[in-house]
């Protein structure tokens, strides 16, 4: 089961506080499940900031049933640095179960134009390198490996099915704009904003972007999306 947790707080902030929110997960959660989580490359959860949104996603039962039961209404946070507090004002929850991702693969109409917006910082790398822009192969790599951990225990993308998807996939719009994500003392460099693009492939591959990018509004795209990166959404 895929949840989105919409936690409405009584203040805005900013992308520049997501990771100080990634804290207050940390210090509420079971100690045991913290650590399972330290040592996990991929973690069961994504989570970012935008306004007065705080966005948890989590991607099975078992990371919503460690996490949820913290952030409930009237509830009251603490910021580790700087000591602000957040008072919740309400908690908004959706779910997608699997089987009606898998479902709308197989029965919704394959649409080949998509526009998908980048809310917060987003960033991939390759070779070692933070590449900042939103790179179709990159892209589609990362919510193919980000989906098949979660959902088929298996580290990695489907490459015939990668390289199909990037040769008949291309960018037709974008309006993005270069930001900085402040983590772990480091500024990792990173795009938000806004781009369309056409799958000219079959309806097969359409509809498979289709699914990618339904789970990627709950996964997150790119780097670090467990501390407030990639947030994303279909326009």
């Amino acid at each position: 089961m895929l949840t989105k947790l919409c936690i409405l707080l009584d203040k805005k902030l900013t992308f520049h506080q997501a990771s100080l929110l990634q804290g207050v997960i940390m210090e509420k959660i079971n100690p045991v499940y913290a650590e399972f989580l330290h040592k996990k490359e991929r973690h069961p959860y994504s989570q970012y900031v935008f306004d007065s949104k705080w966005i948890i996603n989590t991607l099975d039962k078992e990371a919503f049933d460690e996490i949820a039961p913290h952030f409930n209404e009237g509830d009251e946070i603490t910021l580790k640095h700087g000591g602000q507090k957040l008072k919740i004002t309400g908690v908004q929850i959706e779910n997608v179960s699997i089987r009606e991702l898998t479902e709308d693969f197989y029965t919704s109409e394959a649409k080949n134009k998509f526009a998908v917006e980048f809310l917060t910082p987003t960033a991939f790398k390759s070779q070692k390198q933070y590449v900042i822009l939103p790179d179709i192969r990159l892209m589609a790599q990362s919510l193919m490996s980000k989906y098949a951990a979660v959902l088929e225990n298996f580290d990695g993308a489907d490459m015939d099915a990668l390289n199909e998807l990037t040769a008949n996939t291309f960018i037709t719009r974008h309006n993005l704009r270069s930001v900085v994500f402040p983590a772990e003392g480091q500024n990792i460099p990173g795009f938000v904003g806004n781009i369309s693009f056409c799958c000219k492939g079959t309806a097969t591959m359409a509809r498979y972007w289709q699914m990618l990018l339904k789970f990627g509004e709950f996964s997150g795209v790119g780097i670090k999306t467990a501390m407030g990166m990639g947030g994303m959404k279909l326009g």
